[in-house]
């Protein structure tokens, strides 16, 4: 059924057919089937999981349904990243966008505070908190699995950009971020997120968000997601198309420079190289 569900999408089907089988006890087995299988699959097939769970809700399940499920599925991470090592992360994503809409109790973490001894159920729990409390400040959570890619509206990129960066600042994972970037599939707007970060550096951010913007800069560089055209275009933008006047030219020129000198390319040139040569040429003209 649940597969079936993955080819047609129709929410309103499986509901009918879950009717008919009078669940009873076995009712949270339901949504633990549906979301193991999801981990094996696509993010398409995750986001249909998180949209079914939601719509069962009330009508066939309950919200205690949806949590007994979670908690037996956060008993059983050892084994399920044996076959799907982002488990924890991604059980993490579902609980979050589960809360957001209602398919689980609004206290369902504060169940776990101080009470997870298995390490891989405290990362898919820490993971479902930082996502819950960036949502309440910048974006709503549907569309965490970030399905469509290049497809979605551009307003709808920007706010992923945003939000990828905040949850980096909170907790830090150069190998999150780089993991949330690639399953965006948009290789050709990662120049946002560099806009994101210069942004957070001119806008006054702390000293410690500076730094940890410059550490994810040069890990994406080093990966390969980040490419120097994207680099070059965001820089000539800020340094000579942004608004601001002299005090936007002060604050690129005492942290832009030092910001990507980190951020070295191939063939013999750094980034400090050519941010030098654009900020002379700004401050000649």
């Amino acid at each position: 059924m649940v597969r079936e569900y993955f080819e047609h999408g129709d929410t309103e089907e499986v509901i009918a057919l879950l009717k008919e089988l009078n669940l009873g006890k076995q009712s949270s087995g339901v949504p633990r089937v549906a979301v193991s299988l999801a981990l094996e699959g696509k993010a398409s097939h995750r986001e249909l999981t998180s949209r079914l769970l939601s719509d069962l809700v009330g009508k066939v399940l309950s919200e205690e349904h949806i949590a007994e499920a979670f908690d037996r599925m956060l008993s059983e991470l050892p084994d399920l990243i044996l076959d799907t090592p982002e488990a924890p992360q991604m059980l993490g994503q579902f609980i979050a966008r589960a809360v957001a809409d209602h398919a689980l109790p609004l206290n369902f973490l504060d169940r776990y505070k101080g009470r997870v001894d298995c390490d891989h159920a405290r990362a898919a729990v820490d993971r479902a908190a930082v996502l819950l409390r960036i949502k309440r400040e910048i974006i709503r959570l549907d569309n965490v699995w970030g399905v469509g890619g290049g497809q979605r509206p551009v307003k709808h990129l920007i706010k992923e950009m945003n939000l990828l960066l905040q949850e980096f600042l909170i907790s830090g994972q150069v190998c999150e971020a780089e993991r949330c970037l690639r399953e965006l599939e948009v290789p050709h707007f990662h120049h946002e997120l560099v806009y994101e970060a210069v942004v957070l550096v001119l806008e006054g951010s702390a000293e410690g968000h500076v730094l940890m913007a410059v550490k994810l800069l040069k890990a994406l560089w080093e990966s390969g997601l980040i490419t120097l055209d994207q680099m070059n275009r965001v820089m000539f933008h800020v340094l000579f198309c942004a608004d601001g006047g002299s005090r936007c030219r002060s604050l690129a020129c005492e942290y832009l420079v030092p910001m990507l000198s980190v951020c070295r390319v191939s063939r013999e040139c750094t980034m400090s190289s050519l941010i030098s040569v654009w900020t002379c040429r700004w401050l000649k003209a």
